[in-house]
């Protein structure tokens, strides 16, 4: 199956994205470290807010960032990643719980099935048996009354 060329620039979601002297705006910092995939796109979804947001005064100026507004831009970033982080978590959290006890509902439907056709079984053998000593009493309580009044 080919893609479209028009869904060719489109990145994928585990696609990690450079930035490039070319395409990134004036002014933005950059970033050191390592990006793992769980970020990427986290990363790119914030790059496109932030660059919609800057005014063009601030793209086109070419000044520098002092350290005050990069620390203050780190921090959105890390805000921003620390909403996105729990949003996300709580919605596999919510996911995951609902896979387990559904899980736990079938694996304990069998064993409880199980476990109640075995009781039944067991029941069963147990009436049998004892049915079988109760009638087997009688009936040698009811000859021996026979045979008493015979004689």
């Amino acid at each position: 199956m080919s893609t479209p060329k028009s869904e060719i620039s489109i990145p994928i979601l585990t696609q990690i994205i450079a930035p490039s002297a070319t395409n990134a705006p004036a002014g933005t910092p950059k970033k050191t470290g390592r990006v793992n995939e769980t970020s990427t796109s986290a990363t790119v979804l914030a790059a496109s807010m932030a660059s919609s947001a800057l005014s063009p005064a601030t793209l086109t100026s070419g000044a520098s960032l002092d350290s005050h507004n990069e620390s203050a831009f780190d921090g959105d970033w890390k805000t921003l990643e620390l909403k996105l982080n729990e949003r996300v978590l709580g919605q596999i959290l919510r996911r995951i719980d609902f896979v387990i006890e559904h899980r736990v509902k079938e694996s304990l439907a069998e064993v409880l099935q199980s476990t109640t056709d075995t009781l039944v079984k067991d029941i069963r053998r147990g009436l049998h048996v004892t049915l079988e000593d109760v009638i087997k009493r009688a009936v040698a309580q009811e000859i021996a009354r026979v045979q008493s009044v015979k004689e």
